[in-house]
């Protein structure tokens, strides 16, 4: 599976460099594993929705979706992108911090891990609390081994991820320990863990 995605806290210059080729992307693979267990229609939320490429599959699925995202440059985007699309409400928040509405579906997709690991606990509670009974989660969480382990963001280890899921059925699964470059081409080494899950 992919691992794609420029780290916008440490080098913001690159900014124009990630929407422009995250613009040009395709879906993240990860939702090719959801599809499999999504209803016809339903409520769902993107966290750090980027250029809106999540939201726009699970539109097209018949998904209400709310966007949200907290980069300016982001927002302006989602805005220009769902301007007609009444499927999609974009929302500028820092979606660790808020209250997050009742739903059918949470994707987060590389955005989990850039919660301070002093604030991870009380997000997660919220994103497991809005979900509704067998409500799906795909997202990628950051191994020990990763680059960007700094300290600072929210690392899991295959032991704390499956702890941290137990009120979950873990549908999809996957570990990947290996060298590889980001979005913007710059070299890079990932541990990440992809997952999609249903609450019990």
């Amino acid at each position: 599976m992919t691992e794609q995605f420029l780290d916008r806290q440490t080098e913001p210059e690159l900014d124009d460099a990630y929407f422009v080729a995250s613009e040009q992307m395709p879906p993240h693979a990860i939702l090719a594993q959801l599809e499999p267990y999504l209803d016809t229609h339903g409520t769902a939320i993107d966290l750090g929705a980027g250029v809106g490429t999540a939201s726009q599959w699970l539109s097209e699925r018949g998904y209400k979706v709310t966007a949200i995202d907290n980069c300016p440059a982001a927002i302006e985007r989602l805005r220009q992108r769902f301007a007609d699309n009444a499927f999609v409400t974009v929302v500028e928040n820092d979606f660790s911090k808020m209250e997050l509405p009742p739903s059918d579906v949470i994707v987060a997709g590389f955005s989990l891990f850039f919660i301070p690991k002093w604030r991870f606990k009380k997000a997660w509670s919220s994103i497991a609390c809005a979900l509704k009974p067998h409500g799906l989660v795909a997202a990628q969480f950051l191994g020990k081994n990763d680059e960007w382990n700094d300290g600072k963001r929210t690392i899991h280890s295959a032991r704390s991820l499956k702890d941290l899921l137990k009120e979950f059925e873990i549908l999809y699964w996957e570990e990947v320990d290996r060298d590889g470059k980001t979005i913007v081409n710059k070299a890079k080494h990932w541990h990440i863990f992809h997952v999609v899950a249903r609450r019990l």
